[in-house]
């Protein structure tokens, strides 16, 4: 145990030393304050108008009435977006436009829309409307989208055109709000489904689950390839056991990657802090569903898995001599630990589908699938403890054998070994 502390503390601070890991773990902690701070400061920052708190149903709600005064009956709100845009009115439009109240919001009329489109060219104006007829519209811009005075437009043509219709046949308002307020409301509710907002965590487990095992699987097995290439592997076995190097290793670039992620989840939580909310009241708005048994299982199936595959692209790291091969020898494992993130993520809608709940027992997917499952549905207990068990097998079993390869690799130093006769020399005992 001695030697395995020693070589497990020696590889973790040559780890966590790298430049590599310092400039990995300083672009987590950039991208982490960028994606909370930036989105805030944008919203915090962005124009101020009126318009931006405009309520569009008290204009759906209006009555048109003939103004004669041409007083305005749409709210100031709504007004103030378009205090320095210009609307064009074609024959058919102004028409069956006389009465619509949003007209006497904008600032400037025109008569002929290549002058208007030449003010909006020179920045006279933001921007202008080509009403075609009282239900078809052009917004003309130049860059900005205005999409507020889009659905502004939008909403309230339709509704004055509702209108119109309501005064012709001699329909009150009132009536034709009651009408159109019916909605029938209904919803699903699955007994064994779970808060929805176990979906995020889901996503979050998931998603740091696959960057570590593929930063760290790779790691791992170059480093091994590494030792091997440049002969440190020689000095090394002189001095230790193997298997103490390889639990060592493993071990340590595993502790790395939960450090990295434990700073990534903290930058996170200190930028939310900084734009001024509360982690423990966003994450109680979740509404998350979380049980001990459901704890238990991210935390097992996280750990267990982890080292999982660190030991398997350990054992295949010890197979190449040269560090070029380190990628060819890891991307079937690769691909297999792939396959479960996607599989992780297309469960999403049936969680409960017979393929889902069979990879949620496959070894090389269950870390990812079983986690994910247990958060969106209440998994039987039974199907929990067998998976559990499953894995549990399984990492011993892998274990075992990259250990018996890593001592048939530790001193191969020419062609890199095949995986099949490896095995036979394994269970032949010719590795002792």
């Amino acid at each position: 145990m001695r030697n395995i502390a020693l070589i497990f503390g020696f590889e973790f601070k040559s780890i966590i030393r790298k430049k590599s890991f310092i400039v990995t773990t300083i672009i987590f902690c950039i991208i982490a304050f960028a994606a909370i701070l930036i989105p805030d400061f944008i919203i915090n920052n962005k124009a101020t108008d009126d318009f931006l708190n405009i309520n569009i149903s008290d204009f759906e709600n209006t009555e048109i009435k003939n103004t004669e005064s041409g007083k305005r009956i749409i709210n100031e709100d709504i007004g103030s977006a378009f205090q320095n845009a210009g609307f064009y009115l074609s024959e058919e439009a102004t028409k069956n436009l006389e009465e619509y109240p949003l007209l006497s919001n904008f600032n400037k009329s025109y008569t002929n829309q290549d002058i208007m489109k030449e003010d909006i060219e020179s920045e006279i104006i933001d921007f202008g409307v080509v009403f075609e007829s009282n239900t078809k519209f052009e917004l003309i811009v130049k860059g900005e989208k205005q999409d507020i005075a889009y659905q502004i437009i939008e909403q309230s043509l339709t509704a004055y055109n509702k209108q119109l219709v309501l005064n012709r046949f001699d329909i009150a308002s009132d009536l034709s709000s009651e009408i159109y307020d019916i909605d029938a409301i209904g919803s699903i509710d699955d007994i064994q489904a779970r808060n929805s907002g176990n979906m995020i965590l889901g996503f979050i487990y998931t998603f740091i689950m696959y960057m570590i095992i593929i930063m760290y699987g790779s790691t791992v097995s170059t480093s091994v390839a590494r030792e091997k290439d440049n002969r440190t592997m020689e000095v090394l076995i002189a001095n230790t056991k193997p298997d103490y190097l390889i639990i060592g290793k493993s071990l340590a670039a595993g502790l790395a990657g939960i450090v990295q992620m434990l700073i990534l989840l903290l930058s996170f939580f200190i930028a939310a802090n900084l734009t001024g909310e509360n982690m423990i009241d966003i994450l109680q708005e979740l509404h998350m569903d979380l049980d001990i048994t459901t704890i238990l299982t991210i935390v097992f199936f996280g750990i267990t898995g982890y080292l999982l595959y660190l030991f398997i692209y350990a054992g295949l790291g010890a197979m190449v001599s040269k560090i070029e091969d380190v990628n060819y020898a890891v991307t079937p494992i690769t691909l297999l630990f792939a396959s479960g993130y996607i599989i992780a993520f297309t469960g999403l809608d049936t969680p409960n589908s017979v393929l889902f709940r069979v990879f949620s027992m496959v070894p090389f997917t269950s870390v990812l699938v079983m986690p994910m499952r247990s958060l969106l549905v209440f998994v039987p207990i039974w199907e929990l403890i067998l998976s559990v068990v499953i894995l549990f097998i399984s990492i011993i079993i892998f274990i075992y054998l990259a250990i018996r390869i890593y001592r048939l690799g530790s001193l191969n130093y020419g062609n890199r070994m095949k995986f099949l006769p490896t095995m036979k020399l394994i269970f032949r005992g010719e590795d002792n």
